[in-house]
């Protein structure tokens, strides 16, 4: 996921928020589902840019899916507040905060959205299941 302003947290809402808009855009939107060109490491491999980052943060969202099926808040710094002067791959051990159901329906939401987009099933329809299956889980 993204990493929040600073001090490197990353918040299942806001990443469930980033995939609704990049899913929402890509499916309907003129042309968006055409954008394969934005530079990102994936660009020009047949899926949509939008939908690279969505996918990447649904991967991320489905990292932060407990055995039960519900989403923890938010992964975070756990020995200080910001981690400013270091970058995030050499960054502090993580701590997650408690699953919640704000969370956990975000990250339903967003997941299931995904999964049923038409873009998506058409150019990765494995992975497209892979986040209904996930979906079904945080919903039991």
């Amino acid at each position: 996921g993204h990493f929040d302003a600073g001090d490197y947290s990353k918040y299942t809402i806001n990443s469930a928020l980033m995939i609704h808009a990049l899913t929402f855009a890509t499916d309907h939107l003129p042309g968006v589902d055409a954008i394969d060109n934005l530079g990102l490491p994936e660009s020009g491999d047949g899926l949509p840019d939008a939908l690279q980052i969505a996918v990447w943060e649904a991967d991320f969202l489905r990292k932060m899916q407990d055995a039960d099926g519900g989403f923890s808040f938010l992964v975070y710094p756990r020995d200080r507040p910001y981690e400013l002067d270091v970058l995030p791959e050499n960054g502090d051990p993580q701590v997650l905060f408690p699953k919640t159901t704000a969370a956990t329906a975000a990250a339903v939401g967003a997941l299931a959205q995904l999964a049923a987009s038409p873009v998506l099933c058409r150019h990765d329809p494995r992975r497209a299941e892979e986040y209904l299956h996930a979906a079904r889980e945080g919903y039991a």
